[in-house]
């Protein structure tokens, strides 16, 4: 079987192109490697093209396994000929794969039909009466003691399980899986005293439901499926009334002993019956069940890879507001670099039972709590919480919030449009609602506790929102992206279709965007294609303990990175001359020749070398701590340091040195940080000359391989490489006259390559390719639902697209929809739209829109 022509032909991408695409993923090449480096070879295929081919891929490889295995089993068990194995290898899908298996399984120990074909003589005497030979009753019941209607009950079994199982009915069932008109028909189920259950009626459209299978929709298949599982509905196929009639005569012209004989024709009856039709019923369920899976996880892909695309907001302070009615709205205050500078809850006075107040805290960038305490805000208080939140704002110079789109959302947004329309806010202040969607799950994680160690999970959920808004992606990287909401029914997905698609869509936008070496975290570090968790970690711990990457060359030096993996993620991370490793490289240097002798040592570290490389705002502390415990100018590792702790109780420590009890564990945890940091890095320095060298190119999406090429593309320009990010070289580059495929052919080298380094140059350096997408919405007041009136137009942003429509914030109480199912096609999440208002429900809050081009 040729699996590549099969992909090739479910794909329509030529047959070289698989070939090519096919042998270039056996070689460890990662999909974003091959949608940027590698076009040339590739015929141009974007990332979501070589996806298809490698799904396919998968699954013929996943086919050809159980097909082998297949064979080997029936050929152990002696049950196979060349026809069989044949009919095997043949198949294309595991559809068809499923139903020729299904048909050579041995029959269960203790069913009825495995009793029959243990009778002796039984099977033979049932495909005799089949196949129109003679064979004596009299002995058969002689031989066995069987009455006569018991040996032709056991005969009727063996006759229906060999007729349905046959391989001329299978290719006839094939045919009509393939062509037949069917209907799909739903009723509702109702209750014992015929009501209807309350939960069910978002289903009412199923209760009475008549629909050619093929019109049905993939959402609508969804639907069906929840709603009976959830036994709010029954469903079945309704097929031809000349089904029967046509598998009938199909059987008898392969039977002719079945003309004319009642008992033949029972036989065939009961196969068409309960074997033939439930079989054609599982095909078709299956076939239509996987292409709604295949396109809701499409959406939920699209949704997702806009959300992740979404534009970082360039603000010096923003805050973050987490809505909610019962706990209260929490709030967090950070800098534009993600430090954390205050954070605060403010109940709304929604909901009652706000007796513990709003908890508050500011705390540095190293999540150190400088201040504690606490506020109310419930009926008379409710001004004073708004004030709080106004003296928050004013102190840290922030006029921007980011408020989550969950519980309370419009509450929230509703507080701060009066407190901003009455001045007790600043009247620029403006504030955007952002998907808060998986903040509470990523605020009791493991990460979020080792980040924010002495923050309530609350108010963690506080600063992911803040930072959604400040660097989108590199927030959203941190959380599961099955929690991210923005698809429709994923809890009926395949889970681990749904998580291999999603992990593959973050690592491509992770990829295309790019990674700054010396400042990504973990999470994004991770989703580099050809990364992983396990190197991520290792760059991580070599950043910590040789001050910054200075060249990507470096990333060699790390155990596990080999030249495959080099290859994979090279382009993909970038240096930043700003955040360059060099200078911290060469203040090293210096610190270490002026330390002379006095260098530490590795297995312990003197009590100066630590305070130098404590935070200003600690260093005195920290010094007063040592002097404490009797450890001043000692050399100490982590036992000694922690052993001479315990002489001392915690509270009267934090005193002594003027600390909170939050602060001062938070500075025990960065000393020890400190000391296990250096103590387990190496101390010899076997750096190469080239491993102090920055390379602009480092800094730019030209991959490493590529690196002479753009040296001589710049020397065709009379340019170096000095030249990279001016205005002149751009200037130079995007002139109209340029004829790349021209120079490619002088440079012998493939016009893609030669395309990819013209844009690279052609560009500011850093530049961020997400700044094309649409930026959020910003706003300082707050419509109602009831202030909407029918023809009136508005603009707004996207937030879910689904299979039915795609749900709009125009800023009221509740999204709008516009109701068209090719919608996906046509809008994506966070895009600005203008829409025209439909028909607006108050009581339960619907509105539906009309988009207008």
């Amino acid at each position: 079987m040729d699996r590549e022509r099969i992909i090739s032909r479910r794909t329509h991408i030529p047959v070289h192109t698989v070939s090519k695409v096919i042998k270039l993923l056996k070689e460890k090449n990662s999909i974003p490697f091959l949608a940027r480096y590698r076009t040339f070879e590739t015929n141009g295929l974007d990332a979501a093209g070589l996806r298809l081919i490698n799904d396919e891929w998968q699954e013929q490889e996943t086919l050809d396994k159980k097909c082998s295995a297949l064979i080997n089993k029936l050929s152990k068990e002696k049950r196979i000929n060349k026809t069989i194995e044949r009919e095997i290898r043949d198949c294309e899908t595991l559809e068809e794969f499923t139903m020729i298996s299904s048909s050579l399984k041995n029959d269960p120990k203790h069913s009825k039909l495995r009793k029959a074909k243990e009778i002796p003589n039984m099977e033979n005497f049932a495909l005799s009466i089949l196949n129109n030979n003679n064979f004596s009753i009299y002995n058969l019941s002689k031989g066995t003691g069987l009455t006569e209607a018991e040996i032709l009950a056991n005969a009727s079994l063996i006759i229906i399980d060999h007729v349905s199982n046959d391989e001329r009915i299978l290719h006839h069932l094939k045919y009509l899986y393939e062509n037949i008109h069917v209907k799909l028909v739903s009723r509702r189920v109702l209750t014992k005293n015929s009501q209807p259950i309350k939960e069910a009626q978002k289903y009412e459209k199923y209760f009475e439901y008549e629909k050619p299978v093929n019109n049905v929709l993939s959402h609508d298949w969804m639907a069906l499926k929840r709603a009976k599982s959830q036994k709010f509905i029954t469903y079945k196929l309704q097929y031809p009334t000349w089904l029967n009639n046509d598998l009938m005569k199909f059987m008898q012209s392969l039977w002719s002993s079945s003309k004319g004989n009642d008992f033949i024709y029972k036989c065939f009856q009961q196969s068409i019956l309960n074997r033939i039709i439930p079989k054609l019923d599982r095909l078709i369920f299956n076939k239509f069940y996987t292409r709604a899976n295949l396109d809701s996880i499409k959406i939920f892909e699209i949704n997702l890879k806009s959300l992740l695309f979404t534009p970082p907001v360039e603000v010096e302070v923003i805050a973050g507001i987490d809505p909610g009615h019962a706990n209260g709205c929490k709030v967090a205050v950070i800098s534009s670099k993600s430090v954390i500078l205050s954070t605060d809850i403010v109940i709304a006075g929604i909901d009652p039972g706000h007796a513990n107040g709003c908890k508050v805290a500011v705390i540095s960038s190293k999540s150190v709590i400088l201040s504690t305490d606490i506020v109310y805000l419930h009926d008379h208080r409710k001004s004073q919480s708004i004030k709080t939140l106004a003296q928050m704002f004013r102190q840290h110079n922030c006029n921007v919030a980011a408020i989550g789109n969950g519980t309370a959302c419009r509450d929230a947004e509703t507080a701060l449009s009066q407190a901003i329309a009455n001045g007790v806010i600043d009247r620029n202040f403006k504030y955007c609602v952002v998907n808060e969607s998986g903040s509470s799950v990523w605020s009791v994680s493991e990460g979020a506790a080792k980040e924010m160690p002495f923050l309530a999970p609350t108010l963690r959920s506080a600063v992911s929102i803040a930072r959604r808004l400040l660097d989108p992606l590199q927030e959203l990287v941190k959380i599961p992206p099955q929690s991210l909401s923005v698809g429709q029914y994923q809890h009926d997905l395949p889970p681990a279709k749904l998580k291999s698609t999603l992990e593959q869509t973050v690592s491509e936008v992770v990829s295309f965007v790019g990674v700054d070496l010396n400042t990504a975290t973990q999470e994004m570090l991770t989703n580099v294609a050809g990364v992983g968790q396990v190197l991520a970690g290792r760059i991580i711990e070599w950043r910590k303990c040789h001050g910054g990457f200075i060249n990507r060359q470096q990333l060699k030096l790390i155990k596990g990175i080999g030249a495959i993996i080099f290859q994979q993620c090279a382009g993909f991370v970038k240096i930043n001359e700003d955040t360059c490793g060099a200078k911290n490289k060469i203040l090293s240097l210096k610190r270490k020749s002026s330390l002379g002798s006095e260098a530490p040592n590795p297995k312990k570290l003197k009590a100066d070398y630590i305070i130098d490389r404590m935070p200003n705002q600690l260093v005195e502390s920290t010094r007063k701590v040592f002097q404490t415990i009797g450890l001043e100018g000692m050399a100490v590792n982590c036992r000694t340091f922690n052993a001479a702790l315990k002489k001392v109780a915690p509270d009267n420590l934090a005193t002594a040195v003027n600390l909170s009890v939050y602060e001062y564990q938070s500075l025990v945890d960065l000393v020890n940080g400190i000391i296990e940091s250096k103590i387990s890095s190496s101390t010899v320095d076997n750096s190469k000359k080239s491993d102090y060298e920055f390379n602009v190119l480092d800094s730019t999406i030209i991959h490493p391989e590529s690196y002479d090429l753009a040296k001589q593309y710049l020397s065709y320009h009379n340019a170096t490489l000095s030249d990279i990010g001016t205005k002149e070289l751009q200037n130079q580059l995007q002139s109209p006259t340029l004829n790349i495929n021209s120079i490619s052919s002088e440079l012998n080298c493939s016009y893609e390559q030669l395309k990819l380094i013209h844009n690279a140059l052609a560009q500011p350096l850093h530049t961020d390719i997400r700044n094309e997408f649409e930026k959020p919405v910003f706003r300082s007041g707050l419509r109602t639902i009831t202030e909407l009136r029918t023809g009136m137009v508005l603009s707004g942003r996207v937030g879910n697209v689904t299979g039915f429509g795609a749900f709009v914030d125009i800023g009221v109480e509740s999204d709008g929809l516009i109701p068209d199912r090719l919608a996906f096609n046509k809008l994506k999440p966070n895009q600005i739209v203008t829409v025209k208002i439909g028909n607006v429900d108050v009581d339960r809050k619907r509105i539906a829109l009309k988009l207008i081009d």
